[in-house]
């Protein structure tokens, strides 16, 4: 018989692990919680099994619990949990925060049960690309032995892979995906509006950026961010830097504070790959100091 499974938070991550779930037949979706009913009705509808509760109180106790609730709500939703009857001794408790640390299930683990944090990293824009891109997906794990090894059992089944990262680094941990995922989106944002300044309509912008972002992502994968890197800093070019840095300040002050900082980090990448004359990354770092 199928271990019984609840969900707690009925938004995209929680959609996406109680459909993978539900597919495999891992375990028995029990109940499905959500602030609102329409979001519980919506999210058990959308795994194809469970029973819609909008009440902490009503959940029925699982052998396995996500809590998949926003990182503002976890800590107060696991204080709920603690008062309730739906913790049992041996039951397993899990989140997906990338943030947040296991040590939020404290008070759940007084009471005899093990908890862990599994943070798929990925991006999770809506449930359907989620479930159909899982595969292969890592996550990053820390917490409780007993928990973390179900995690991996059910984790593999659907494709994904565990990896152990330290529980008291777990923020810097957590910032990498969103400078990866997240400001990687807003720095091709950045890079758009410069060739809409440029005169470029959507369309051409979408046409003439899609080869250079896909290689430049491939030879980072492949080759290292260091041996990628290419361009003015890469070769130290400081007067292309120069005339380049003040265009962008006289027009936006944002797009040049961009370009300043993120300069600043391709010297030191460019100082590791050796290519560049030491005295032309010098006056570089100078010029971007400006």
């Amino acid at each position: 018989m199928s271990k019984t499974l609840n969900i707690i938070g009925g938004g995209t991550v929680g959609k996406t692990l109680g459909r993978l779930f539900c597919s495999e037949k891992l375990y028995k979706i029990s109940s499905i919680y959500n602030r609102t009913q329409d979001g519980a009705n919506k999210a058990v509808n959308y795994i194809g099994e469970g029973r819609a509760v909008t009440n902490l109180q009503d959940l029925e106790p699982a052998a396995l619990n996500f809590v998949t609730t926003n990182d503002s709500a976890l800590v107060e939703v696991c204080e709920e949990l603690a008062k309730s009857n739906i913790v049992q001794k041996g039951s397993i408790f899990v989140h997906c925060s990338g943030a947040l640390t296991s040590s939020v299930f404290g008070s759940l683990e007084k009471k005899g049960a093990f908890g862990c944090s599994a943070h798929p990293y990925k991006s999770f824009p809506t449930p359907d690309i989620a479930v159909s891109s899982f595969k292969g997906t890592p996550i990053g794990i820390e917490g409780h032995n007993i928990a973390k090894l179900e995690i991996i059992y059910a984790m593999n089944k659907v494709g994904a892979w565990c990896f152990e990262i330290d529980k008291e680094q777990k923020l810097i941990y957590h910032s990498s995906s969103v400078i990866l995922s997240n400001y990687l989106t807003a720095l091709v944002e950045v890079g758009f509006s410069c060739l809409r300044k440029a005169g470029l309509d959507p369309q051409l912008i979408e046409k003439v950026t899609s080869p250079i972002l896909r290689e430049t992502l491939e030879n980072v994968l492949r080759e290292g961010s260091t041996n990628a890197l290419t361009g003015p800093i890469a070769r130290g070019d400081s007067e292309t830097v120069k005339k380049q840095f003040q265009s962008l300040r006289e027009w936006d002050n944002n797009v040049s504070a961009v370009y300043r900082e993120l300069g600043r980090v391709a010297v030191a990448v460019s100082e590791d790959k050796g290519i560049a004359d030491p005295s032309d990354l010098r006056r570089i770092k100078e010029i971007l100091r400006g």
